[in-house]
């Protein structure tokens, strides 16, 4: 599991590169939408963590709150339901708290 976790943050950490990736945008599904079109490699796992951390939405950086649970609603309130799946949100969410999620 240890090679694992190591190759997802890799993978995670590079999925979105360079200064211009932080462009802000007013809402975040047009984050997750420039994203999705632009990084056709990228999961939307990886999307959603990019735009939650590396981007201002509406004035907000990070525009996804503190922890998991912030995530999750902040994402249910601001991301199409059909953009991502619940298991997608939620994972993405746990992974961007233990990276420090809003801090």
């Amino acid at each position: 599991m240890g090679r694992h976790w190591l190759a997802a943050v890799l993978l995670l950490t590079c999925a979105c590169g360079g200064d211009e990736d932080n462009e802000p945008f007013d809402t975040y599904q047009e984050c997750f939408d420039t994203h999705v079109d632009a990084d056709a490699k990228a999961t939307h796992q990886e999307v959603i963590i990019d735009c939650c951390t590396k981007h201002e939405i509406a004035d907000a950086k990070p525009a996804c709150g503190p922890d998991a649970p912030t995530c999750i609603n902040f994402l249910t309130d601001n991301l199409d339901q059909l953009s991502a799946s619940t298991v997608e949100v939620m994972a993405a969410c746990e992974f961007y708290e233990m990276q420090g999620g809003g801090m």
